[in-house]
């Protein structure tokens, strides 16, 4: 019942806009990142980082955290206005480089679940994961990291998980907020420095003849909601997610319309964590996964503006089934017209002849969510319908696959 979703999950998995779009994540993928990529991480220090810490995928993501140690702490992460006296030296932060160091193996939690908040998208990580135990108590027999303390507890706790529950099978966790980061736990085993770069002064002081602005200026420029590059670092295995859209669970209780699983039993939620438990410790990592993201795209882009096009321009049955059948014509045997063969045809458009796998959720998500598509069109263009009920048809379609790209990405 929830194709639709994981097809969405599937869809906007490494991507900020889709990400944006649909924040309450509620999948799990194992992800990893090959050696020899590059990662950042903005700190007061010029010394390299020792044990957990924080890597942004973008030096402009990184760069907006550099800043000077012995600066107090302000609300909500702002930086202060501060006046700086004579003798005190204008502040100024390090940018440091990092390249991977070996394969890191990683878990990617989807959606926007860096972003703090009680909207939901902590819901599958502090739930599942964490077992309701994220209580915004500083974790005092550790060292400081950066963060809030409820997001200090999470990569601690994390961490924790990955040493003593998964034996170390787990270098990290791949989370989405202004940029893609990794809760990285042991920077000095996983990283090699390549830079340490000191930052451009937070003050008004003069920086190539001109007033300087804070670290990173304004970061939003840089981060494109487009940007697949982060998709080009992490390797994701879509062929062996670990989802809540598939353990029947009322996930839109009241008709929310986006997921949560602030209301569900705790109980209900065991399995879930069981099921990434086993999904870390009997799958080995891959460079090369199948890659049901490049097919789920390929889908979009063939369908999106035709789908959307098609109901709302249509003048007469005639004049739909015409541009229905333009859309299907690839697909249709002119000396026998089957509706069955023209779905399974259209289904199967994108799908690999060979070395596709085979029984896995992805893949059977993939291919329901084509064949509906293929189906809806068969019927109107075969099936004895008026013009409103073709019309319904495929505004009941466009409304199940509730696509991103028709939220601006």
């Amino acid at each position: 019942p929830n194709a639709n979703h994981i097809f969405n999950a599937i869809h906007s998995s490494m991507r900020h806009c889709g990400s944006s779009v649909y924040p309450n994540g509620m999948s799990f993928y194992l992800a990893t990142v090959p050696r020899g990529m590059h990662f950042y991480h903005g700190t007061g220090t010029a010394e390299p980082i020792t044990g957990l810490e924080w890597l942004a995928f973008e030096p402009t993501h990184a760069i907006g955290f550099a800043h000077r140690a012995e600066r107090p702490p302000s609300h909500h992460h702002k930086r202060e206005q501060q006046v700086l006296s004579n003798e005190d030296p204008p502040e100024h932060g390090y940018l440091h480089t990092y390249s991977t160091a070996k394969d890191l193996r990683l878990l990617y939690l989807d959606g926007m679940s860096g972003i703090k908040g009680s909207g939901g998208t902590m819901d599958a990580q502090d739930r599942i994961l964490f077992n309701d135990s994220i209580d915004g108590e500083l974790v005092s027999r550790y060292k400081k990291i950066g963060g809030p303390v409820d997001d200090q507890q999470r990569a601690i706790f994390g961490c924790q998980m990955a040493k003593t529950d998964w034996g170390g099978r787990v270098d990290g966790f791949i989370r989405t907020e202004a940029g893609f980061e990794i809760i990285l736990c042991n920077f000095e085993r996983d990283l090699e420095v390549v830079r340490i770069a000191r930052t451009k002064p937070q003050t008004d002081v003069q920086v190539f003849g001109r007033k300087s602005q804070p670290p990173g200026g304004d970061r939003h420029m840089f981060l494109s909601p487009f940007d697949d590059l982060a998709a080009q670092r992490a390797r994701v295995d879509f062929d062996h997610l670990v989802t809540a859209y598939t353990y029947h669970l009322d996930l839109f209780a009241g008709g929310s319309e986006l997921p949560r699983l602030s209301h569900v039993p705790t109980h209900q939620l065991d399995s879930i964590k069981r099921d990434i438990h086993d999904l870390i410790m009997t799958r080995e990592p891959s460079l090369n996964p199948f890659d049901w993201q490049a097919i789920a795209d390929r889908i979009v882009v063939r369908y999106s503006d035709k789908l959307q096009a098609l109901y709302r321009t249509s003048l007469s049955l005639e004049t739909l089934r015409g541009q229905v059948e333009t859309i299907l014509e690839p697909f249709i045997d002119y000396d026998n017209i089957d509706g069955e063969e023209i779905v399974q045809r259209c289904r199967d458009e994108f799908i690999p002849r060979y070395g596709t796998p085979t029984g896995t959720l992805a893949g059977d998500v993939v291919h329901y969510v084509s064949g509906r598509i293929c189906s809806t069109l068969t019927s109107v263009l075969l099936q004895d319908v008026d013009l409103n009920r073709a019309v319904e048809n495929l505004r009941d379609l466009v409304s199940y696959l509730a696509w991103t790209t028709w939220s601006g990405c």
